[in-house]
């Protein structure tokens, strides 16, 4: 499993139909003969998860099926943007990654001499090296990790002692979050018509194209839009238009429409925008679904607009 290496911050913490659903990923391992014990390591935590009830575990198989189905398509399946296409396939909010770790490289003490026969995970389990395992929780959508927790074993087999700890410091760590988007809810509702006045700027990219959006608000519900969208040979396209935007106080809820944009970008001949709202605690960002052309069945994608 590859490392997620960066953070992504983006406030898409509420939807109309809130679920709860996580993804365990098999553990990883240094250990080359012990791959096989990390995946069923990485069942039994599935198994405890599921007998808390506060969450509704993926299938195993479907979870196999969908990275299947990436892993066919690129090959850094573990990407940021990867891995939120996998929860989006699953249904998924959070993900659960573990790694299996040697803490020293202490040479095996040999019992007797039918030692010479095990393999190296079954010489680690009876020398003075233990196994450390980690385990985190993320949210699929901000990959942000939302609780650790981690064990040291003589033997894998005793990893079933640690699963009931080890479950409930993951969940734990879930109603966290929940405690934030309780917060973030009040904000959202506080959301109001004048928070959008003034100028937004946010960047997208897909299939390899850069779009740049810059949108202005103005009274009477005007509002004015320039993009310049950009290829990967550095080509540059420009829109401009002129339209209306509504917004729906009480479903927070923001519209936009402009029936014709003047430029080269060929994708992008109108705009039909609707999506709901999710701004940031000091109100200057929010997050909002674009589709990325004015195609019927256009790609949708989460934006992060900032005031200028």
């Amino acid at each position: 499993m590859k490392k997620i290496i960066s953070f992504i911050f983006m406030l898409l913490l509420l939807l109309p139909i809130f679920s709860e659903n996580v993804l365990i990923l098999d553990f990883d391992t240094e250990i080359k003969d012990y791959e096989n014990n990390a995946v069923i390591m990485a069942d039994m935590l599935r198994s405890e998860l599921v007998k808390t009830g506060k969450l509704d575990v993926v299938d195993k198989k479907s979870m196999g099926t969908a990275i299947h189905e990436i892993q066919s398509q690129m090959s850094d399946y573990m990407t940021n943007e990867n891995v939120k296409q996998l929860g989006k396939m699953l249904n998924a909010d959070y993900l659960v990654i573990g790694h299996v770790l040697t803490l020293s490289n202490t040479a095996p003490e040999m019992r007797n001499s039918e030692n010479i026969f095990l393999n190296t995970a079954e010489k680690i389990l009876i020398g003075k090296d233990k196994i450390e395992v980690i385990v985190q929780i993320l949210d699929i959508e901000t990959l942000r990790i939302l609780s650790s927790s981690s064990v040291e074993l003589k033997k894998w087999t005793d990893f079933s002692k640690y699963t009931k700890k080890i479950a409930k410091e993951l969940t734990e760590g879930i109603k966290h979050k929940n405690s934030a988007n309780e917060r973030i809810a009040t904000q959202i509702n506080n959301t109001n018509a004048e928070m959008f006045d003034g100028t937004w700027t946010s960047e997208i990219v897909h299939n390899g194209i850069t779009d740049i959006y810059s949108i202005t608000f103005r009274k009477n519900n005007k509002i004015d839009i320039s993009i310049i969208s950009i290829e990967k040979n550095g080509k540059e396209s420009k829109a401009v238009g002129s339209g209306r935007y509504v917004f729906n106080d009480s479903e927070k809820i923001l519209s936009v429409t402009i029936n014709s944009l003047k430029g080269n970008i060929k994708q992008l001949k109108s705009i039909k925008w609707k999506s709901f709202v999710n701004p940031a605690s000091d109100e200057l960002m929010f997050s909002y679904s674009i589709p990325v052309s004015s195609a019927n069945n256009a790609k949708t994608i989460r934006a992060d607009f900032y005031k200028e």
